[in-house]
């Protein structure tokens, strides 16, 4: 099975600095959105 999970992000402080790089490379995961209120 080779579908990937999206994952959307809420937040950049944290999940920018740990989550992220940890899901990208996961080979199952796929980050597909990011949000951040101050942009």
């Amino acid at each position: 099975m080779t579908n990937k999970i999206g994952i959307a992000v809420i937040g950049t402080g944290f999940g920018k600095k740990v989550h992220i790089p940890g899901l990208q490379e996961h080979p199952r995961t796929e980050v597909v959105a990011v949000f951040y209120r101050g942009i």
